[in-house]
């Protein structure tokens, strides 16, 4: 306690400590889970007792280190996490899954004060000592070495391997360097731009004629654009929280300059469906990151309609954003094939999400996200109209996905039960009316993939890997109101 009043008093962080946030009747696993992911820096003060209990899993400790062992998990890489040491041998320890993080060692009471500056300059990323910029090679042009690097405002060529991009923009975020941030962000959409252009320039004489052929015709238009994603996903990755919202990438991605709006539906509306692959990916990656307030804002973020750009709908409601892109021949069918084509596709996007079977995984979750936040919005309208239950707007094709894949889209999208509890509560669903509410919602979705697929062998086999949410349910509350 007198350690986060020195932090907030002396040097203005604001500190979430349990002691000041909660009290009689609350649930302090909530409070704990919540903490985590709100918090920019979380601080481990290691003494004895807590190592052990730590590693024993014993207690409040044990159960604190299970949940932040997955998160440090995701944090590879990262600072997010800062181990201090008070303890009285002279063998400093840390938790196990701790193990290599550099620490702070506040043990001798005679160097407190120095070793919370040395904190405090930690968290406010103010260390003493700075890095020196990067100057320009004076022996540039002299070097046999391929000139591939990444674009700057000098000019050189930009990093066309999307991992390069995301490891630049990863470690751009994490120093907090907006202006490195922004001319990578820009080189990346100035070359993707000029080569979506060329693209179309050498392949619209070769337009395919079968719907089943748009996939392959159309993959490498839109990998053309893996920078920009992977770097979406580096921002999720970030420390900073201040990069984790990359919508604003939407404009640049729906309308590249120099992009002709006349034409085939299908041409015209290719920039559409670039957008419909980046928000699944980004979608993905904030599932597969265990982060639902991020996937939540990307699922309700209002979106332009291409027809009338004086209208806009939620991106769970426009169907062209996620499930029915013109390209694709308006088909959600071919979209969600195009979607599951991705991972064995693009080796780099397995590598971000993990492995191929990982990437399927956390895409299915993510329309599982979608389709339970297009549930609420389907109970709040039937409440106002007196009416059924209307039929899901979000796809449904992740039941065509393996049984193995389907399970562990289920594990992904069951991290984030209780963030629904509290969507359901704050849209005024009740917990005691959400079962029934919910069987009915997995009827109609049922009712709907029967009628989109036709399929007897998968309607006998079907099932829904959301279906048990109820029995997930934990419960809580906060401000995510949907419409």
């Amino acid at each position: 306690m007198e350690l986060g009043a020195r932090l907030m008093e002396d040097f203005g962080i604001e500190v979430i400590l349990d002691e000041w946030e909660i009290g009689g009747g609350d649930n302090a696993n909530l409070f704990m889970n919540r903490a985590l992911k709100e918090a920019v820096r979380v601080v481990m003060v290691c003494t004895e007792e807590y190592v052990r209990k730590a590693d024993g899993g014993i207690g409040g400790a044990g159960y604190e280190a299970n949940v932040m062992n997955a998160e440090v998990v995701k944090d590879q890489g990262g600072r997010r996490f800062i181990p201090i040491i008070r303890q009285s041998g002279e063998n400093a320890a840390v938790p196990t899954f701790m193990a290599g993080r550099i620490h702070f060692n506040f043990s001798d009471d005679e160097k407190y004060e120095e070793s919370l500056e040395k904190l405090a300059r930690e968290i406010h990323d103010a260390r003493p000592f700075k890095k020196p910029k990067l100057g320009k090679n004076p022996f540039l042009g002299e070097s046999n070495q391929d000139a591939e690097s990444a674009a700057g405002p000098d000019g050189d060529s930009p990093d066309s391997d999307p991992l390069v991009v995301y490891k630049k923009a990863l470690s751009l975020a994490n120093a907090g360097d907006f202006t490195g941030w922004r001319d990578l962000i820009h080189t990346q959409k100035i070359a993707a731009e000029a080569a979506l252009l060329l693209w179309k320039k050498e392949n619209q004489s070769r337009f395919p004629n079968l719907r089943n052929e748009l996939i392959e015709y159309f993959r490498p238009a839109v990998e053309i654009y893996g920078g920009l994603f992977a770097a979406a996903v580096a921002g999720i990755d970030s420390e900073d929280p201040r990069f984790h919202n990359q919508l604003s990438l939407i404009d640049w991605i729906r309308k590249p300059q120099g992009w002709e709006r006349s034409g085939p539906t299908m041409w015209v509306e290719l920039p559409d469906l670039v957008f419909f692959t980046y928000q699944a990916i980004l979608g993905a990656a904030a599932m597969s990151r265990h982060r639902p307030e991020l996937a939540y804002r990307l699922a309700t973020t209002p979106l332009e309609n291409p027809d009338n750009y004086r209208e806009s709908k939620a991106l769970f409601k426009s169907r062209w954003a996620m499930g029915w892109p013109n390209s694709l021949d308006h088909h959600c069918t071919v979209a969600w094939n195009f979607l599951r084509t991705l991972p064995g596709a693009w080796e780099w996007l397995s590598k971000l999400l993990r492995s191929e079977q990982e990437a399927l995984a956390s895409i299915g979750a993510y329309y599982l996200f979608l389709n339970t936040i297009d549930f609420v919005s389907a109970v709040k309208s039937a409440k106002r109209n007196g009416s059924d239950l209307r039929e899901p707007v979000v796809p449904l094709g992740v039941v065509v996905l393996s049984r193995e894949v389907k399970a562990r889209a289920k594990s992904i999208f069951g991290e984030s039960a209780d963030f629904f509890a509290e969507v359901f509560v704050e849209n005024g669903i009740g917990i005691e009316e959400l079962e029934p509410l919910w069987e009915n919602w997995i009827h109609v979705c049922l009712k709907w993939i029967g009628e989109v697929y036709r399929d007897p062998i998968l309607l006998r086999h079907v099932e829904l890997p959301h279906s048990t949410l109820p029995r997930m349910i934990k419960g809580g509350e906060t401000n995510l109101q949907i419409d």
